[in-house]
């Protein structure tokens, strides 16, 4: 009787288990998280821009920033779902020195509430301080077709 760790590719999860004689058993999806990242620094206010191929559930925010921000430090995330360059609106505004790892880090992290991206969306993060390197950590997500509601009056 044989008995190893195996993995099983299934679409687009990967099922965990083991094989015993050819035959995989106890299998469990694997969550695979996808980075939106950028190392290379940034001025204040500049802006840097990712293209979302999947539909991106947020998972956290990580920044490190060039010096330690002051209470006035900002960063903004914008989403584009038309494709137009003037379609930018506000998705997740939050000040950097209440997210500060500790009081002297350079680190900036946050877990969002619940937010997100759609297949095809553009986003655009931006801060008023220079930063060295921006990491949006998530998942992908499936959506169901939208259920509308109606007014009743």
């Amino acid at each position: 009787m044989s008995f190893q760790l195996s993995t099983i590719p299934a679409g687009q999860v990967t099922l965990r288990g083991f094989e015993e004689n050819g035959l995989h058993k106890h299998a469990q999806g694997i969550e695979t998280f996808q980075q939106l990242a950028n190392s290379n620094n940034l001025l204040a206010n500049q802006e840097i821009i990712w293209e979302i191929p999947i539909n991106f559930q947020l998972m956290s925010i990580w920044m490190k920033l060039v010096e330690v921000p002051s209470e006035l430090a900002k960063s903004t995330i914008l989403i584009n779902s038309l494709g137009s360059n003037n379609n930018f609106v506000e998705a997740i505004a939050f000040n950097l020195k209440a997210k500060q790892l500790d009081n002297q880090s350079l680190w900036v992290g946050w877990e969002p509430p619940l937010t997100i991206f759609s297949k095809g969306s553009v986003l655009k993060a931006k801060t008023t301080v220079a930063v060295e390197s921006i990491f949006l950590v998530g998942k992908e997500c499936y959506f169901n077709s939208v259920i509308r509601g109606s007014i009743i009056q």
